[in-house]
């Protein structure tokens, strides 16, 4: 950028040097004789790391000598792009703390040191008037958070947020979803994209109909290396409300089990990859209820979803392994979308079809997969168009004496 010279720069022209010379002495001349006001000092700037302790004060300042006392107070007080450590101890949150500036939460001991209890929602990110960009909540142990109406523990109302990093955190019998993403459609960027949900392990979602995350309207994102285990609806959903609104997203290497609905669902999805992921024991309604819809162990809700890949998973004694479209919901039926492709995956002991397909019209690809048998897919394993051949004859990944082998 080019800016005007200062004054009182260096020059190279020669009419200026004498009055350089003679303004200098003379200004440090009347400086000494008091006839020039001294320079006001200059603030120092708030510190980048503040510490929270259960030990600490509300009056701070944030030091790791004189932290404060609740994580509200810290958040109050840190300046954007600050780091809070949370010291290791239980912390008691009654009120939600709405983060609005981009900011770093973590815990100072690691993960599980450091316990937060309370009322839900536990972080807002954004609030009523504007989203919120940058932030980070690494390595808490959420324990007990009630308050089944949250929308999650750490949740997005109002306008969204965008380059999120929730990682290594544990939520455990929390009343509502753990994450809840719940940002207005139609966002700019980058609300709504650039997330990393990573390594969390969420236990025991007690309100019915409180899925483990619940993430609307999401873009290139990713969400990897998680473990839900017990939920009182489905493990994930990633969903939008209209064609595309769901693009570009990880789904990889997460672990669901014991959900009495979808262990992954994907809705209104482009250019999606559901891979390496393990589910079993999803879609447990549909054990006492074979009419029940939405119980598979990944559901892909809406057939016309575009360039969505389910590879490389063990979807495992499910009600379904993979299940297109809706079926109980006919606004999500229509013609098999292009580029949906079920390939290298084992599918295994799913009783209401290891791949169904409720499209009204077109093929779902499902070949090269692992039926349980080396003979491929037997009666009941498809249901509805669906193309099996040609199958793998040894699981994925686990070679020819694994698993799953009849």
């Amino acid at each position: 950028m080019l800016t005007s010279p200062s004054p009182l720069s260096p020059s190279s022209s020669s009419s200026r040097r004498p009055y350089r010379r003679l303004l200098w002495p003379a200004l440090l001349g009347a400086a000494a004789l008091g006839l020039v006001a001294a320079a006001p000092a200059v603030a120092a700037p708030p510190p980048m790391m503040l510490y929270v302790s259960v030990h600490g004060t509300a009056s701070g300042p944030g030091t790791v000598a004189a932290p404060y006392q609740t994580i509200a107070e810290a958040v109050a007080a840190a300046p954007p792009g600050a780091t809070i450590r949370v010291m290791q101890g239980t912390y008691d949150v009654t009120q939600p703390i709405v983060l609005t500036e981009p900011v770093t939460i973590t815990a100072a001991r690691g993960a599980g040191h450091s316990v937060i209890t309370g009322t839900g929602p536990i972080f807002v990110l954004g609030d009523s008037s504007a989203g919120v960009t940058g932030v980070t909540i690494r390595g808490l142990a959420f324990d007990h958070i009630t308050n089944a109406h949250a929308n999650g523990v750490i949740t997005t109302p109002g306008y969204g947020a965008g380059d999120v990093a929730i990682l290594g955190n544990t939520f455990r019998d929390t009343a509502s979803e753990a994450i809840g993403y719940h940002g207005n459609p139609g966002l700019a960027a980058p609300l709504g994209t650039h997330w990393t949900i990573a390594d969390n392990r969420i236990a025991n979602v007690t309100a019915s109909g409180q899925s483990g995350m619940f993430l609307g309207n999401l873009q290139d994102s990713q969400i990897v290396g998680n473990t839900i285990v017990g939920t009182g609806w489905a493990g994930m959903i990633v969903t939008g409300t209209g064609p595309g609104d769901v693009a570009h997203i990880l789904i990889a290497g997460n672990r669901v089990s014991q959900v009495p609905h979808e262990g992954i669902q994907v809705a209104y999805g482009h250019d999606v990859q559901v891979v390496y992921n393990w589910v079993t024991m999803a879609g447990l309604d549909g054990y006492t209820n074979p009419t029940a819809s939405m119980d598979a162990a990944v559901s892909l809700f809406n057939t016309s979803q575009t360039n969505v890949w389910v590879a490389h998973n063990m979807l495992y004694r499910n009600y379904q392994g993979v299940e297109l479209g809706q079926a109980s919901y006919t606004p999500s039926l229509g013609a098999v979308g292009t580029g949906i492709r079920v390939i290298d995956n084992n599918l295994v002991d799913n009783p209401g079809g290891d791949a169904v397909n409720n499209a009204t019209s077109g093929t779902l690809n499902a070949t090269q997969n692992w039926w349980g048998s080396h003979h491929g897919p037997t009666a009941g394993d498809v249901v509805g168009a669906v193309a099996a051949t040609p199958y793998l004859n040894h699981p994925v990944g686990i070679g020819q004496a694994g698993f799953g082998h009849r």
